[in-house]
């Protein structure tokens, strides 16, 4: 039988951890391609919008997904929204060389982080977007 503290702390855990409206459970398969931002940015970066070119090949009819994140600085609700900004700028610029394959973003806030925050270089890694093929 679950006592009832564990069942307490379960209960506490889904409730910080479950997909929120406008999220969806990221993929288990690796990311296509990630392209990363500037804090407190949803601007695609020239080395990002290079990238993002250089992958619309490997990207013509797939479906795909784009997960947005952040680092751990900030409230969650903003955070949540930033990352949904950073992933929608990515569609929008693949939206431009890809009109007709089938793309839906994703924001992510204060979760699913790359590596720990511990550093301003930890942080930017965490800033990101990932592109995943849909199954």
């Amino acid at each position: 039988a679950i006592t009832s503290k564990v069942k307490s702390t379960l209960d506490t855990l889904k409730d910080r951890y479950q997909v929120l409206p406008g999220e969806k459970a990221i993929p288990e398969t690796p990311p296509l391609l990630t392209v990363y931002f500037d804090f407190d940015s949803s601007r695609l970066k020239p080395e990002a919008k290079l990238s993002l070119i250089n992958a619309i090949g490997s990207l013509k009819g797939k479906t795909i997904e784009l997960h947005g994140y952040t680092d751990n600085v900030g409230e969650q609700r903003y955070n949540n929204s930033l990352g949904k900004k950073r992933a929608d700028a990515v569609l929008v610029y693949l939206k431009q060389s890809l009109p007709t394959v089938n793309q839906s973003a994703y924001g992510h806030g204060l979760c699913c982080y790359k590596v720990p925050n511990d550093t301003e270089e930890q942080r930017a890694m965490n800033r990101r977007v990932e592109i995943y093929a849909a199954e």
